[in-house]
């Protein structure tokens, strides 16, 4: 009996998580200057109770020395920093200079200590809390790519396929050819209606012509739809931007096979084989010793 031809084996990307946030510069500037405001006001405490035990024991020196200080203009209004952003903005020294540095942490670390709890609880399968929170990192920092990857993650594992979708493309908008967001935009484009699923992988495609995966979904969804010629175009494109990815040549080759294309199909097992030989780390959807019958059986047509 002729051996048959296994289906063609694609399948979607695994959705992945979320890149750990990266600490915005912005925040580390604030950071650094918050801790330079607390060494400030531990340093000028030391200084005081200095003075204080000075003064214990010497109050008229004491007093003496700060007129001193004070006509020869070394005693100078104390400049505090108004924002900590980056840059510093100085206050005007005749104008009320307080320093609102507890809502200026508030407002950077935030984003930080959200995007780390969001990040924990999608890595642990919470992923409404996981999407919840990064939905707070977003409200303050809408083009936070971390955010909108992870919050994409999690949209997706809860199926809500269309918010996904829209935050893996505000994702590329802001990193394009971000693979992570490629990968998962495929595997959502792949579950979805074939024809409009193929529109916007061809605008994938123009945008991220390098990127294997796009034209080896396109190859997937022409294959399902029983269109080999494309589907065979598609995958022989995938296969020359990727040419040692084992489930490429193999798909290839079934599709190959399927379409009566013996002597490419032969050559498409062949390189299989050799793959498979050498170790790709990737396992074929069948035993390796089904795919040299197969192509035993070819060899011999």
């Amino acid at each position: 009996a002729t051996p048959e031809a296994a289906p063609t084996p694609i399948a979607p990307e695994p959705v992945k998580p979320a890149p750990k946030p990266e600490i915005p510069a912005a925040t580390r500037a604030a950071e650094a200057a918050l801790d330079k405001a607390t060494a400030d006001a531990v340093r000028k405490a030391g200084q005081e109770l200095a003075v204080a035990e000075k003064a214990a024991n010497d109050l008229p020196g004491v007093l003496a020395d700060v007129r001193r200080r004070k006509e020869q203009g070394s005693v100078k209004p104390q400049i505090e920093v108004r924002k900590a952003s980056g840059a510093q903005n100085l206050a005007d020294s005749n104008q009320d200079s307080k320093v609102d540095m507890i809502s200026v942490r508030s407002n950077s670390s935030q984003v930080r200590e959200d995007g780390e709890m969001a990040y924990a609880r999608l890595l642990g399968g919470q992923y409404e809390g996981a999407a919840l929170l990064y939905a707070e990192v977003l409200k303050r920092d809408p083009k936070n790519l971390s955010a909108l990857m992870g919050r994409a993650a999690a949209m997706h594992k809860l199926r809500q396929f269309g918010e996904a979708r829209m935050l893996y493309q505000q994702a590329l908008a802001i990193s394009p050819g971000n693979r992570e967001a490629l990968s998962n935009l495929l595997a959502i484009l792949g579950a979805e209606d074939p024809s409009q699923a193929i529109i916007q992988l061809e605008q994938l495609h123009r945008d991220n012509p390098g990127f294997s995966p796009i034209p080896a979904q396109m190859a997937s969804i022409y294959a399902q739809a029983g269109d080999l010629a494309s589907a065979i175009r598609f995958m022989g494109l995938a296969v020359q931007l990727a040419p040692d990815n084992l489930l490429y040549r193999f798909n290839l080759a079934v599709m190959q096979d399927r379409a009566g294309m013996v002597p490419e199909a032969s050559y498409s097992y062949e390189a299989v084989l050799a793959l498979a030989i050498r170790g790709s780390g990737v396992s074929l959807p069948m035993p390796i010793g089904e795919v040299r019958e197969r192509l035993n059986y070819l060899r011999m047509r």
